[in-house]
């Protein structure tokens, strides 16, 4: 037994702790300056859709461009894409004049089948590859793009578009 009655066990577990943990967060410093972490959301990630410009984007089916539509870019086994979807549902069957949506979604054949036909209203869709969504979106996804004679009038993150009072819009 040493001073203050701790076992010298105790003690020296005590001190190996107390090293350990001063030590780690200047390791971890170490290591980042000497092998930073890489920026996955480099410029061949970075999103072109910005209000004020045009939409360039071709519409699946070959669609031609309403004078006002949504564009969503979603992926077919994301849950905050699937709430987009039902909130989509709902305002088309509330809102006689909501415009037409085009879906742009990745997924496998099955996914996206069950996403884009499980419910009753139909929409437009193409398939795209999961590098041509993150490059899109710049890995935020589900990303909503509301255009208006071919000029992008928002870009909007799930969190926004649920938000959404599609009554205020005149819908």
């Amino acid at each position: 037994t040493l001073k203050n009655g701790i076992s010298w066990k105790k003690q020296s577990v005590k001190r190996a702790s107390l090293l350990y943990f001063s030590l780690l967060p200047l390791s971890t410093i170490i290591v980042c300056l000497v092998n930073p972490p890489i920026d996955i959301y480099n410029e061949a990630y970075s999103s072109d859709l910005k209000a004020g410009d045009t939409f360039n984007l071709a519409l699946p089916l070959n669609e031609v461009y309403p004078k006002d539509f949504y564009v969503a870019l979603v992926s077919a086994e994301c849950g905050h894409c699937k709430r987009i979807k039902r909130k989509i549902d709902v305002a088309k069957r509330k809102y006689p004049h909501f415009p037409q949506v085009f879906f742009f979604i990745e997924g496998n054949e099955e996914s996206v089948q069950e996403f884009m036909f499980n419910s009753d209203q139909t929409y437009p869709y193409q398939k795209m590859s999961p590098k041509d969504l993150l490059t899109s979106t710049h890995g935020n996804y589900p990303m909503i793009v509301h255009v208006e004679n071919e000029l992008i009038i928002s870009v909007e993150n799930s969190r926004d578009f649920l938000k959404r009072d599609f009554t205020a819009m005149g819908y």
